[in-house]
Formats: C-alpha cells, structure tokens, sequence
C-alpha cells in the first residue's frame, strides 16, 4: 500500500534519538547535496532482511537507501511498524555523509473525527452493559 507523503505535525510523538547505521555501505555522496537537517525521512520494513528479522531501513523521501536503524533499537520499532504504525525519522546531523548520522524517529499521530450519523450526532461508542450481580 502507498503511503501518502510525509509531513511532520506538532501531534506528532518523538520515540527515540539514534542515528543511522550501515551508512559506510552506500553511496552516499550524490543524495547528501539534496538533504539538510530537518528533512524528513522513511522508515521502510525488511522483515525479509537476511541478517535481521527486525530490519528496518532509512531512505529518502524519493526513495534513497541511506542505511538502517541501529539493530539494537530495532525490535519496538518493527512491532509498530508491522502493526501499520506510521513511523518516520527527522534528520539531525548536518549531512549524511558522516559516521554515523544522528536522526530523530517520530511516531505519526492521526487523530479521526467522528463522522456525524444520519440523526445529526456523532458516533458513540457504547460501554459494555454493567455485569449483573449474582445474588439478584
């Protein structure tokens, strides 16, 4: 499925401060021109990945494999992910191109309006009916 493009909204919840591993892996030198701290970033799911089930790559918006999240700080972050969380990374180190660049990972936050019923109200949803008590 398609995700729609990233933006960053002040509802949006900081998980955790790391960096980006395997950097030394990729080519790097002809996308960080094109990135500044601040940009947004995709977290892209490997669950495939050969060497780590928790995998989970950083990329560019357009698509730009820059490395992964440290395997160390992968496990939580695969749960989400796998459960259809949005994830994303900001990042924080002047350019990509250093040892280990620092990124923020953010956790996307929507929040869904109750749409109106045909009598006019919103959706409620119901408690479950007080259990009765045995001696009645």
């Amino acid at each position: 499925m398609k995700q729609p493009p990233l933006s960053h909204a002040h509802t949006d919840k900081e998980l955790l401060h790391t960096y980006i591993a395997g950097t030394q892996f990729h080519e790097l030198s002809g996308v960080a021109d094109f990135l500044k701290p601040g940009d947004l970033l995709q977290l892209v799911r490997e669950a495939d990945n050969a060497y780590d089930a928790n995998a989970i790559a950083v990329a560019t918006q357009a698509g730009y494999m820059l490395g992964y999240v440290p395997r160390s700080e992968n496990p939580v972050l695969a749960s989400l992910l796998d459960a259809e969380e949005r994830l994303y990374a900001i990042l924080e180190s002047p350019t990509v191109e250093m040892e280990r660049p620092k990124i923020t990972i953010v956790l996307k936050r929507t929040f869904f309006q109750a749409q109106p019923t045909e009598q006019g109200q919103g959706i409620i949803l119901p408690f479950p009916p007080p259990k009765k008590k045995k001696y009645e």
